[in-house]
């Protein structure tokens, strides 16, 4: 029982944390995207 209820919280930690990833890396390429950068990863030739 105890070990379910550990298993819920870490699962609802890490669902959290994956959503603040998401959001930090919209405003990241959002600043990129004002300053003219490339958005996304330079490509290799």
């Amino acid at each position: 029982m105890f070990n379910k209820i550990i298993i819920e919280v870490y699962t609802s930690i890490a669902e959290q944390e994956r959503l603040n990833i998401k959001q930090r890396q919209k405003e990241g390429i959002a600043v990129a995207k004002a300053k003219g950068g490339p958005a996304d990863k330079p490509h290799l030739s």
